[in-house]
């Protein structure tokens, strides 16, 4: 059944792990082309979950400069920290410097939900870099949402980060 506008509350899987005080969620990309409301799903990520920060599409995808301005917007109002996530690069220390940053939100005991299509490989980047075995991770994130971390580049590039 497809969702339309405000026909619930967007869905978060969690992955349980005793790592971190906090709790980190994967969701969908919204707006999203369903009939999502983008205000009404921050909304319900802040009030109905409790999400202190959210991670969204990186500077430099497809997401356009008005849409990042409106998850900045509606962020501000709620008290929702809005994190624009950093492309998995192994040669990037942004991207190490964006997983450090997440973690420490983590183990600050906060709430923090991605919201990226990259969201299981992020996801279980954090996870090995919190002391997971690079196959733990990616087992725990594919429990909490199958089907994420669905190519073999995504696959490795998990590996290659624990390593």
């Amino acid at each position: 059944m497809t969702k339309t506008l405000n026909s619930g509350p967007i869905r978060v899987d969690w992955t349980e792990t005793a790592l971190w005080p906090g709790h980190l969620g994967l969701t969908r990309t919204v707006p999203s082309e369903d009939g999502r409301d983008l205000e009404t799903d921050l909304t319900d990520l802040r009030r109905l979950h409790f999400v202190l920060a959210l991670v969204v599409m990186p500077e430099g995808t497809a997401t356009d400069s008005a849409t990042r301005e409106r998850y900045d917007a509606q962020g501000e109002l709620l008290g929702l920290d809005v994190l624009h996530g950093v492309l998995p690069d192994l040669n990037s220390a942004e991207f190490g410097d964006f997983v450090d940053e997440v973690t420490n939100r983590l183990l600050d005991s906060e709430t923090v939900a991605i919201c990226v299509p990259e969201a299981g490989t992020l996801a279980a980047c954090l996870l090995v870099q919190a002391g997971m075995s690079p196959q733990q991770g990616l087992e725990l994130v594919r429990a909490a949402r199958p089907g994420v971390v669905e190519t073999p580049e995504q696959e490795k590039f998990v590996k290659a980060f624990g390593e």
